[in-house]
């Protein structure tokens, strides 16, 4: 080793003190990847050391010795040529480098520390490990890391473990400098200390072992702040969810990190906890081992049931109650839909074809492209159609088999369903409007459109009935907000009772059409009128900057005013809106048919048609296309009822 070092002055390294322990200790660094400018550095500083510790055999070495050395050899005239002797840092490598070697010969007397010292005491009771572990470097910080994982409730083995390992961590890391250690360093180390022959055990040669090393050496670094973060560490999100640096480590590592962060992102856009985001990520990893997802593919539903029952009848699982495991089984499912789903690579083939789905397509297709019916008009015709195709592929398989016997039965059938003569009515309309089309293109019999008979609706059957204006005024001023949620609906029960909104519209509202300054409120009319805007009143006005401040979820991307409580957070649909005013009307008893958004809108009618107002100005101010709409409330028109009910008709 000498002779490779030192071409010059040879001889005077090899007659100087120690020889057979400094060319020792120079093989073990360099065994550990020590550079030669390195080693013939530490050769010049152990030679000064056996110099000014007049080290001839083998002997315990203080601390304080070996600094007071590190102020001589900086005092020394022989090397006042030397920059280095004069600085700090100077003396400070000194000693740290005769620390090292002494503590390699285990000649170094290190002196107990007090303070802490009794979380080692009780780790081990002999003498000669205890000072094992005291003597290595860095006493302090190992120390306060066991003290941080006792206060975690950590068993005493694992603590003795931890403690074990840490001594190597240091020892092939170097990490007596202070220095930011890289994730490669730490598995190069981890490397290094399994083909070790000082360590060969069957820890530190197998796979465990070695990750054992890195997910402790993770851990305590970044305790001390001592690991360099990577790219991917700096997301803010992985930082928040994942504390323990192995995890984290352990979560960069894994395939498809950029896939499972967009999954990570879109669900804490929608407002789910970070608990659930965290046990998510972790159910991801899971389902890339078990579906062996390690590049972007088309999987499909049934796998994702396979998947599941595999992971349930692992070992590690098979102790769980039937129960939870059933629920987690589900939990998987649903993360695997939702991941896979935003990755564009779900194909679900566990759902039934629809029957006669390429005719379906072209009829939407010309309602939508060449009639322009709105969207929503063709979400709720694709329902309907959907339900009346799967019946009558129930009864034949080609199309032109449809006959008028069979179109009477399904809608017999569906009378006896219980729904009202408005339903069907409606229903049977977009039935006949699609077998029209079908009969244009030749796809079934002519004439069986005309077959179709819908029930009679009677004039005035349907009257709406309304609550009156005084019941509403005290329902509403006794409205309790007193949770996140009752504010939300008080915003929206305002919405509905000053302006007449359908529930639709409500749904629709978006941040941007409030116009805070001008005191305005813009209003999307849900069946074709043009929007319209409304001076926003006070009252409405402060329910809904209540719920802005106080209840609103702000940290959703969403644009809707109105928004679900709990995570993902989601806009409200025209069911969730009935679902709120059914349950606000319900318990009030008002002998109405209907407890749903619209009688509130019936209310506001009825309330302006006896106030005196033109059905015009009530047809605008509702968004009625034909004024023919606004004549139904005029019929129930009470106050000027009762002015002819109280007519004297003897005198005429």
């Amino acid at each position: 080793m000498l002779e490779q070092l030192f071409k010059r002055n040879l001889n005077h390294h090899r007659n100087a003190p120690l020889l057979k322990e400094r060319v020792e200790y120079l093989n073990y660094l360099s065994i550990n990847n020590a550079t030669e400018f390195r080693l013939k550095l530490i050769e010049g500083y152990l030679l000064r050391a056996t110099e000014l510790l007049r080290l001839q055999d083998r002997r315990m070495v203080t601390v304080e010795e070996i600094e007071a050395a590190a102020v001589k050899w900086g005092k020394m005239k022989t090397t006042h040529h030397l920059k280095k002797n004069f600085s700090e840092s100077g003396k400070k490598n000194f000693s740290m480098y005769t620390k090292s070697w002494l503590r390699y010969l285990n000649w170094l007397d290190v002196p107990v520390i007090e303070e802490g010292n009794e979380i080692l005491q009780e780790l081990y009771k002999t003498s000669s490990t205890l000072k094992r572990h005291q003597g290595h470097p860095l006493l302090r910080e190992r120390i306060s890391y066991l003290k941080y994982l006792q206060s975690q409730e950590k068993r005493t083995l694992e603590l003795k473990l931890t403690a074990s390992y840490l001594l190597r961590i240091i020892e092939f890391l170097h990490l007596e400098n202070g220095r930011i250690i890289t994730i490669k360093e730490l598995i190069e180390a981890a490397q290094k200390w399994g083909l070790s022959k000082k360590y060969n055990t069957k820890t530190s040669s197998n796979q465990f072992g070695k990750k054992l090393f890195i997910k402790i050496g993770l851990d305590w670094l970044g305790f001390l702040n001592r690991v360099e973060a990577t790219s991917e560490e700096n997301d803010i999100l992985l930082k928040k969810l994942f504390k323990l640096r192995h995890v984290l480590f352990h979560q960069i590592e894994s395939p498809l990190l950029a896939e499972r962060l967009l999954f990570l992102h879109y669900r804490k856009n929608q407002g789910i906890k970070d608990s659930t985001l965290y046990n998510e990520a972790m159910s991801l990893l899971v389902i890339m081992t078990h579906l062996k997802f390690y590049s972007v593919r088309t999987v499909k539903v049934s796998e994702l049931t396979v998947m599941a029952g595999n992971w349930s009848r692992l070992d590690k699982i098979h102790p769980r109650t039937k129960n939870y495991t059933y629920k987690n089984k589900l939990s998987l499912i649903h993360t695997a839909k939702i991941w896979l789903s935003l990755l564009y690579c779900l194909e679900d083939d566990t759902v039934p074809s629809i029957p006669f789905t390429k005719k379906l397509s072209e009829y939407l297709y010309f309602q939508s492209r060449i009639k322009g019916l709105s969207e929503r008009t063709i979400i709720s015709r694709r329902g309907i159609l959907k339900r009346y195709l799967k019946l009558i592929s129930e009864h034949c398989v080609h199309f032109d088999q449809v006959t008028p016997d069979i179109i009477g039965k399904i809608i017999s059938n569906r009378k006896k369903t219980g729904l009202s003569r408005r339903t069907i009515k409606n229903e049977l309309s977009v039935l006949r409007s699609f077998l029209c089309f079908a009969s244009e293109k030749r796809w079934c019999m002519n004439g069986l459109s005309e077959s179709i008979r819908a029930p009679r609706i009677y004039e005035h059957e349907l009257l709406p009935l309304a609550p009156t204006r005084e019941n509403i005024q005290k329902m509403v001023s006794e409205f309790a907000t007193e949770t996140t949620i009752n504010i939300r609906d008080f915003a929206i029960l305002q919405l509905l009772t000053v302006y007449g909104l359908r529930s639709s519209e409500v749904a629709y509202l978006q941040l941007d059409d409030l116009d805070w300054q001008k005191e305005i409120i813009y209003v999307r009319r849900s069946k074709g009128c043009k929007p319209q805007l409304f001076p926003l009143t006070p009252t409405v006005g402060d329910a809904i900057i209540h719920y802005l401040k106080e209840a609103r979820p702000n940290e959703s991307s969403l644009r809707e005013v109105f928004l679900t409580q709990i995570g993902p957070y989601k806009k409200l649909n025209n069911s969730s809106i009935y679902a709120i005013i059914n349950k606000i009307l319900k318990p009030m008893d008002w002998n109405i048919k209907s407890c749903g958004p619209h009688c509130l809108r019936y209310a506001s009618a009825t309330y302006l048609i006896n106030t005196g107002f033109s059905l015009k100005e009530i047809s605008d101010y509702l968004g009625h296309q034909k004024i023919d709409t606004t004549r139904i409330y005029s019929k129930v028109d009470l106050t000027n009822l009762y002015k002819v009910a109280d007519i004297n008709w003897e005198i005429l």
